[in-house]
């Protein structure tokens, strides 16, 4: 090449060198810019990898998990994964509180991959999700699309219908693989054959191990509930024992009265208690224990002379909202979140903690085996099922508001406190309490190509995946 052709070469490359910097600065830009709006549908999603681990812990331990504030009937679901896994399929039922950014199909595809194997299905407020190494997608949409009408009625009828559909679909089954063919023979028979009935007699032998599991947890739980609302008749008992000379001296028919049916309520709770064996029971026996709270109130003011409290008309609940054994509330006090605030009722001597600046503490009671404050417990437990309280203030009339600090322990579907409350009592500072560690993650599961995968949504709407929003 002549000087006059390298000087050509060198004039070209350096006026072609900006604008390629700029070609390659404007490809990692967008490289960048893809990333990020990665980032962002991450941390939108509302289970990170802690709460899958936690949620898989709970699915291969009793075949269902339920995120604090999703409704749902716990017994009924429990008995819908027991009657599927009792029938050869290990189904493992997520019910989510709210809707994912990411998928409910996403959610079962990731809690898949800790539990290894089986059949999984999320069920959050607008769509259902699932990922199985058991059925292929078409049998998994056909009994999805069998399920939609019994959802509306509710998330343990939708289970059961989806679940029915699927175990007798004509396929019975899928192993992914794609091959037809015997990998081997032995003694005439192929190995494949016996491969698969030593797999099915100790997959048997496993699901049946899992169905008594998730009975005895159901069982367990009503146990415990059983145990709080004896506790708590426990409690008027000893309530209505004070009262009972001090009544007559008071020569106040109303008085006598609101005394009388509170004691008749008791009496009557207290017989049909171990009648009970089902949640919906155990929920109507509490309300009445709560009215008949209201009661033994009424009895009180009126023997002291005090102004008695009118009788509530918003039903469910009268009693304290730190412990149902302090009596019915008396003052109302408003649970201050991010979401809003709500009235509750408290009383006399929480709101005289609260006006002081100091926090009560809430008793707390074993759910699952686990503790939990009293107010978040669920209804069957006397409790008042607000499970979604965080971080909150109590504000008492125009008083300072007093923070409080609940949060869920690591292990799923339990709750802890900030520790040291003091300043309440007897009712002294709670910490800690019980827990326990989360799954234990790298458990590889097959590959997605071998699952069978999908979802619904459920109602109108468009949501992608060609399913139908709630």
């Amino acid at each position: 090449m002549t000087m006059l052709g390298l000087r050509r070469y060198w004039v070209a490359v350096n006026l072609a060198a900006p604008a390629l910097a700029a070609l390659v600065l404007a490809t990692l830009l967008f490289a960048v810019l893809a990333l990020l709006g990665q980032g962002d549908d991450a941390a939108a999603q509302t289970l990170d990898d802690l709460t899958l681990d936690e949620l898989a812990s709970e699915l291969a331990d009793q075949g269902y998990a339920i995120e604090p504030g999703a409704s749902v009937d716990e017994a009924a679901l429990a008995d819908a994964v027991a009657d599927t896994r009792n029938g050869g399929t290990r189904l493992m039922v997520a019910v989510l509180a709210d809707p994912q950014p990411a998928g409910a199909t996403t959610a079962a595809d990731a809690l898949l991959d800790r539990v290894n194997d089986g059949t999984v299905l999320v069920v959050t407020p607008d769509e259902i999700g699932y990922s199985s190494t058991e059925y292929d997608g078409g049998a998994l949409d056909d009994a999805a699309d069998a399920a939609l009408d019994a959802f509306s009625s509710g998330t343990a009828a939708g289970v059961a219908q989806f679940a029915q559909t699927l175990t007798s679909a004509d396929s019975g089954g899928f192993d992914g693989s794609g091959e037809t063919e015997d990998s081997g023979a032995f003694g005439g028979v192929g190995l494949g054959p016996l491969l698969v009935i030593g797999l099915l007699a100790i997959g048997g032998v496993a699901l049946a191990m899992s169905s008594r599991s998730t009975k005895r947890v159901a069982r367990q739980r009503l146990t415990e509930a059983h145990a709080e609302v004896r506790h708590q008749i426990d409690a008027m008992a000893d309530a209505i024992l004070q009262m009972t000379d001090r009544v007559p001296l008071a020569e106040d028919p109303n008085a006598t009265a609101a005394f009388a049916e509170a004691t008749r309520v008791y009496q009557s709770v207290s017989d049909e208690l171990p009648r009970a064996t089902t949640e919906a029971e155990l929920v109507q026996l509490n309300d009445r224990l709560d009215h008949a709270r209201w009661q033994l109130e009424v009895t009180e003011a009126l023997t002291e002379g005090r102004e008695p409290p009118p009788e509530p008309d918003d039903g469910y609940p009268t009693a304290c909202f730190f412990d149902p054994d302090h009596g019915a509330g008396v003052q109302e006090a408003q649970v201050a979140t991010k979401a809003g605030a709500r009235t509750v009722r408290v009383c006399r001597f929480c709101a005289a903690l609260l006006a002081s600046g100091e926090a009560p503490a809430p008793r707390s009671v074993a759910v699952g085996g686990r503790d939990v404050p009293l107010p978040q417990a669920p209804r069957q437990y006397g409790g008042r099922d607000e499970r979604d309280l965080g971080s909150f203030d109590m504000l008492l009339g125009g008083g300072a508001p007093v923070p409080y600090h609940w949060r869920r322990r690591r292990r799923y579907g339990g709750w802890g406190w900030g520790g040291g409350w003091g300043g309440a009592g007897t009712w002294g500072g709670y910490g800690g309490g019980a827990g326990g560690g989360g799954f234990g993650g790298g458990i590889g599961g097959p590959g997605r190509s071998s699952r069978g995968r999908g979802g619904r949504s459920l109602g109108g709407g468009s949501r992608g995946r060609g399913g139908r929003r709630r």
